[in-house]
Parts: structure tokens; C-alpha cells; sequence
């Protein structure tokens, strides 16, 4: 359980706890020197806290397990610690969780050199972390002498795993790739031309709405649903939808007197919808031929464009940009007519290097910072400068590397820690 300092916020609180307590003595430690080893793979991440192995003696290992997927604690299932030496093969187990997502196996070995590994049995994880070799020491003293104590590295921050359990916190790997080079336009939804299909007046008479939709621009249609009636004087005559789509044109609005064969919409199926993007005159060299572009969703993800459809020869005098057309793909009919957007046009590749999203990147006092996480429970402040953005991601010129993992959601709770760094440490004992 964690006990924390009283102090006026809680936050600065969580983020001030920055110690396990291993002492099971309840008091001064005597024995062997501490360590900790972190290890990813895939599914989940490997957090574990020990004393150094000597020979016949009891060690608890806190062993601390993340599902990746989630980044939430493994609160069911197994771990074994397996160990491979000249003298043969022993396992070591925690049958269950000693509280949510930490493990407590206890080991005693002999002396020597051994190949280890944390083996995860369970039906919310099952993994494996292999974790190299493992010196089991002939003597408390000799311990302490091959691992004398170190200052703690300057500029770590503590976040201990329970805080980032508690949700809304995430940590990602900075991969290497290519990013494509792009620029911002606005843009709108309009109906494909030369797709749309006219609904004409089956009888003269005065048009009225259907029940189920009222036939303004852009109201969606299913393929033989009613979207009027032409009242006759001697009955009702229903119009009905040839196809499933949208309203892009309407001539009679409800009350007017129409004549038989006189049109009365223009229909079209929005299964592709055209999205003309307005881009400043100085930008326009930039749009290569057969450009590609992409736009974010309503509800969030991105879309890629179809085909480059075209820019328009001439120049809106009033704002001085030119309209850079491109067919989108529309599942589920999420864009709609008239909608306005953001759209991203794809300018040039760049070559690969690393990229992390824009999430993980904080404005602090005008300048770009990430937290980078160098252990289970200790992360660094780095600037970085960024390059490319394409969409929701970022590439990083300086400040991090390919391979390393930085927080994406929740980072503010590291800057938190950070600030309340002057505090007191105090520790607390799982």
C-alpha cells in the first residue's frame, strides 16, 4: 500500500512518491545492493525490482506487469522465473498477483552465472521476457563489492507504476520511417458531377415532404424510401428514391405546384464524395502532379484520398487561392455534403528517421519537450526539434532516438512529478 506526505495537492503528492521499500527487516537494510530490470516486448511491459542474487538466500523480486494493450496492470494469471545454469534448470513461481499487476516470486540459488527469463501464464497475457544472464553472488559482501552504490542519474523523474495504472497514460516507441511532407488546406465535401441521378414530378399537382425525410440539401436517402408526395386533388401520388444517397440539388420545396416530368431533386450516391481543398496561391507550386491527400474523419482516424481529380485554372481574387480537387471514399456515409475540413496534400516522401505521434510532444514556455521513459518507473525531460509532420505524427531532427519509448497520453502527469521535485522524497512499501 502507498502512503504519501500530506501536502496541499494531491497531484504533487502522487507525484513526489518516488521510492519502493524492500527493507523486510523494518529496519536499516544490510543486505545486498538493489537493482531493477525493465523489458518490453510486443503485448506487455516487464518492471522488476530486486536485491542482488546471493548464493542460499532468500530474495523476494517485485515483479510489475503492464499489458500493453490498455496500459493497464495484469491482475490475473502466473509468472515464472526460469533459470538455466551449468547445474541445470529451476523455476521459480508466483501463482497469482499479491496486488493488481505486481508479482512477488521468491528465488534461492546456488553461486554462479545463470541465463534467466520471466515467463507470464494467463488468459489476459501470456509472454515471455527473456532477460540475458544473471550473477548469483558467494556472499553478501561480495555483492556490495561488484556493484557499489550510485548516485541516481540527474534530471529522473519518478512515475511509479501504480500512478500510471490508474488510467488516462500511455507510452509508445519511437519508430523509424518515412514520412510524407505535407501541407494544410481547407476544404469542403461536394457531390461527384456527372453521378446524380434527377427525380422528377410523377403527376402534376402540389409537392409535399414524405414522413420519414424531409428532402432538404444533403438529407440522406435509402434506395426506394418516400421523400415526397404530389398531391393531386383526387390522391396522393408518393415519390419514392431510384437509390440510396444524399440530396445534392432540390427545385420544389414543400407547398409548390409542380407540373408531371418538371425535376424536383438531384440525388447522389455519396459512396465517393469530391473534397476541393483551397490552397494560397505560394503553395501551389508545391502540389505535385497526381498528389494525394488525407483528411480526419468526423469521430476521429484519418482518410486517404482515391485520385488526384485536378486544380482549377483560376484564382479566387478576394482570398488569392486556387481549388485543388481529390475523390475520397466515404464508408458509411460519415462525410456529408457541405462539410468543411481540414485537408492534408502530400507535397513529397521524406527519408526515413524517427517519428513518435504529436500527442507525445508538450509546449512548455514555447518549446517542444517530450518524456521519455528510461526504466519502468523513471522518465527523462528531453526538447527535441521537430521536422515533417504527416497527420498525427512527427519527425524528431533531435532529442530522441528510434527505439526509445516516450508517454503520448497522459505526459502532463510526468511534468507534474517533475515540478514536485523539491519535495521531500518519501517512500512507500508495496
Amino acid at each position: 500500500m502507498k502512503t504519501f506526505a500530506a501536502i496541499g495537492l494531491a497531484a504533487l503528492a502522487l507525484a513526489a512518491c518516488g521510492r519502493h521499500d524492500h527493507d523486510q527487516s523494518g529496519g536499516k537494510d544490510e543486505g545486498p545492493p538493489g537493482t531493477a530490470v525493465t523489458r518490453w516486448t510486443e503485448r506487455s511491459e516487464l518492471f522488476m525490482e530486486h536485491q542482488r542474487l546471493v548464493a542460499d538466500r532468500e530474495t523476494s523480486l517485485a515483479v510489475h506487469l503492464t499489458e500493453l494493450a490498455g496500459f493497464k496492470p495484469v491482475i490475473q494469471g502466473s509468472v515464472a522465473l526460469e533459470f538455466e545454469g551449468t547445474g541445470g534448470r529451476s523455476d521459480f513461481r508466483a501463482e497469482a498477483p499479491s496486488s493488481p499487476g505486481i508479482f512477488r516470486p521468491v528465488v534461492k540459488l546456488p553461486a554462479g552465472r545463470f541465463r534467466w527469463k520471466l515467463v507470464v501464464l494467463g488468459t489476459q497475457v501470456r509472454d515471455a521476457h527473456e532477460l540475458g544472464e544473471v550473477q548469483v553472488y558467494p556472499s553478501v559482501e561480495a555483492a556490495r563489492a561488484e556493484n557499489p552504490e550510485e548516485p541516481e542519474p540527474s534530471g529522473r523523474i519518478s512515475f511509479l507504476k501504480e500512478q500510471q495504472w490508474k488510467g488516462g497514460f500511455s507510452v509508445v516507441e519511437v519508430q523509424q520511417r518515412e514520412l510524407a511532407e505535407s501541407l494544410r488546406a481547407q476544404g469542403q465535401v461536394r457531390a461527384p458531377l456527372g453521378r446524380s441521378i434527377k427525380v422528377a414530378a410523377p403527376a402534376s399537382g402540389v409537392f409535399e415532404p414524405g414522413e420519414s425525410v424531409y428532402p432538404v440539401i444533403g438529407a440522406s436517402v435509402a434506395e426506394g424510401q418516400g421523400i415526397g408526395v404530389i398531391e393531386t386533388g383526387s390522391g396522393r401520388v408518393p415519390v419514392a428514391s431510384p437509390i440510396s444517397g444524399a440530396v445534392a440539388v432540390a427545385y420544389a420545396t414543400p407547398g409548390d405546384r409542380v407540373e408531371k416530368g418538371a425535376p424536383l431533386f438531384d440525388l447522389v450516391n455519396l459512396a465517393t464524395i469530391w473534397v476541393e481543398a483551397n490552397v494560397y496561391e505560394p503553395d501551389l507550386p508545391k502540389v505535385p502532379p497526381q498528389a494525394r491527400a488525407t483528411i480526419e474523419l468526423p469521430g476521429g482516424g484519418r482518410l486517404a484520398s482515391s485520385k488526384f481529380l485536378g486544380q482549377q485554372g483560376t484564382m479566387d481574387a478576394a482570398s488569392r487561392t486556387a481549388k485543388v480537387l481529390f475523390a475520397f471514399p466515404n464508408p458509411g456515409g460519415r462525410l456529408k455534403l457541405a462539410a468543411v475540413l481540414s485537408v492534408d496534400i502530400v507535397t513529397r516522401q521524406s527519408p526515413r528517421g524517427p517519428v513518435l505521434p504529436a500527442s507525445a510532444v508538450i509546449d512548455e514556455d514555447g518549446k517542444p519537450v517530450v518524456y521519455v521513459q528510461v526504466e519502468g518507473e523513471s522518465f527523462e525531460r528531453r526538447a527535441v526539434r521537430l521536422g515533417t509532420r504527416e497527420g498525427d505524427h512527427l519527425r524528431v531532427l533531435e532529442g530522441v532516438r528510434s527505439g526509445e519509448r516516450v508517454a503520448t497520453e497522459g505526459a502532463y502527469l510526468i511534468r507534474l512529478a517533475a515540478a514536485s521535485s523539491r519535495i521531500p522524497e518519501h517512500g512507500h512499501a508495496h
